[in-house]
């Protein structure tokens, strides 16, 4: 027969050094949960208020996107897109050596219409890059105070997946070749 040793009694010390390392590590990782690299939440439509006080109507458009154009996406029979200044920036490529992501605080706004003439508005969809990653935020037209998506929502990535840094819908630059 073997002989466990005997618990030895807890003590109000011991009890309160096992409380004291429990206490430290629930704060190790409340802090890890709030670190940089993920996206902080934000309220319903702040991000749609902020490209509306921006004129996101008056940004750039990408190539190919001069007017609304038909596509076959979820976003509507027909979409408008529009680029911020950082975008915009990017695209232009001045330094002629291409981006293999779009930069921080690239901005690009969706607006898809329900039909051909591009006149019943359907929905609003705008996408920003945060912290390294994109936010997403998407609004029927018929409630513009709350979005239908917002964060990181799995139906938006399983589409944008497919896109250069999540843009479906235009290019990244590519490097300028000496000639």
């Amino acid at each position: 027969m073997v002989m466990m040793p005997a618990k030895p009694p807890r003590t109000a010390l011991s009890t309160a050094v096992v409380g004291m390392t429990m206490a430290l590590f629930m704060v190790v990782v409340m802090v890890m949960a709030c670190d940089d690299s993920t996206p902080a939440l934000q309220p319903d439509h702040e991000l749609l208020t902020q490209v509306q006080e921006d004129k996101y109507g008056a940004w750039a458009r990408p190539a190919g996107y001069d007017e609304p154009r038909p596509t076959n996406s979820p976003h509507g029979a027909v979409v408008e897109v529009f680029t911020n200044a950082v975008v915009e920036q990017a695209v232009a490529n001045e330094d002629g050596l291409g981006r293999t992501a779009w930069p921080e605080d690239a901005t690009v706004v969706l607006v898809g219409y329900g039909e051909p003439m591009a006149s019943e508005l359907s929905q609003i969809s705008v996408m920003q890059k945060r912290h390294g990653t994109w936010y997403w935020e998407q609004y029927q037209a018929q409630d513009l105070e709350r979005p239908r998506f917002a964060g990181r929502p799995d139906i938006c990535l399983g589409c944008h997946s497919n896109g250069q840094d999540f843009i479906r819908s235009f290019a990244l630059p590519k490097p300028v070749e000496d000639k």
